[in-house]
């Protein structure tokens, strides 16, 4: 299973939801660019690994971005509550932007 989170900071804060999920990266993937005007901040999108997301890819305007096991570490740390919230990163979004009903494109047009 895939996700996609408007933005490493979405991604981060705790029990986050993701914006979309699916079986299939390329759903996920056109889903978020079907969505994304602009590419600043970069969506993400992570792979469920027995119940814990995984950070995967930043979604960059051509292309997806390989995240480094650097990066996945700190956004992941954040998200469980081990690392403080990084100076690098935009304030935390609000609420009602990490609790929206995640759309499942596995379910849609069935």
């Amino acid at each position: 299973m895939y996700g996609a989170w408007k933005s490493r900071e979405h991604f981060s804060v705790a029990r986050s939801d993701p914006w979309f999920v699916s079986e299939s990266l390329d759903k996920v993937e056109a889903a978020v660019r079907s969505q994304v005007t602009h590419y600043r901040p970069s969506a993400v999108i992570a792979g469920d690994n027995d119940g814990t997301w995984s950070l995967i890819y930043f979604v960059r305007l051509e292309t997806l971005r390989r995240i480094t096991p650097e990066q996945a570490t700190k956004y992941e740390g954040v998200r469980a509550g081990r690392v403080p919230w990084s100076s690098t990163m935009r304030p935390p979004p609000e609420p009602t932007e990490t609790t929206a009903t995640t759309i499942d494109l596995d379910r849609l047009g069935r």
